[in-house]
Order: C-alpha cells, then sequence, then structure tokens
C-alpha cells in the first residue's frame, strides 16, 4: 500500500497540509440558550406553569435537558425556583383529587360466599 507523500493528516499539519476543521461532535443547537431560556419563562408564566412541560413541550424539554444536564438546572438558568414549581404542581394535583366525585364503593355480596 503507498503512503501519500503528505502523511496522516489526523496527526496535524504534516507536510504543509493544514489540519481538518475542528467540529463538535453530536447534536447542533436548533434553538439559541437564551430563546431557550425566554420559551421556559414563558411557560413558566403560563396559569399552570410548568406542570406536564415533558409532555406538551417534550421537544424544548428534552433539548433543554441536553443543554443544561437536568431539567432543574435549566429552570435554574431561566430564574426559575425548581423546588416551588414542583410543589405548587403537587398542591395542585392534591387538589384535583380531592374534587373529585367519590366513586360507591363495588363490594362482592355475602352471599356469594356462603355455602348451601
Amino acid at each position: 500500500m503507498r503512503r501519500s507523500r503528505e502523511g496522516n493528516n489526523r496527526r496535524g499539519v504534516i507536510g504543509g497540509m493544514m489540519p481538518p476543521p475542528v467540529s463538535r461532535r453530536g447534536r447542533r443547537p436548533i434553538l439559541a440558550a437564551e430563546a431557550m431560556l425566554e420559551r421556559i419563562r414563558r411557560l413558566g408564566r403560563r396559569e399552570r406553569g410548568l406542570f406536564r412541560a415533558h409532555l406538551e413541550h417534550g421537544a424544548l424539554y428534552a433539548r433543554a435537558r441536553r443543554r443544561f444536564g437536568s431539567w432543574a438546572r435549566a429552570l435554574e438558568a431561566a430564574g426559575i425556583d425548581y423546588r416551588a414549581t414542583v410543589e405548587r404542581a403537587r398542591a395542585r394535583a392534591a387538589a384535583k383529587r380531592r374534587r373529585r366525585p367519590r366513586v360507591a364503593s363495588r363490594t362482592v355480596p355475602a352471599t356469594l360466599f356462603t355455602s348451601r
């Protein structure tokens, strides 16, 4: 096998050749960090807040987690208190459970278990 005159380009500048352009691995950022944080802030100002953001805005949620390492860190970067957000969501869910009408108990009649 014949080697080229310039040598292996992976090792840098050899024989007057320029090294290959440096490119970052992985998915390129489609949304700038500040634009992403502004979208998170806008969602946080809604009446429902960020509850179910992972379901309703899955792409934003996934990109924020990739960029900041976790959803909590993304909210922190956006200036939103993560713990307070979670507590509000839990309180809202608990209040909703209390408002549900109770369904009558479905018990099996005792006559089915008596032997004759």
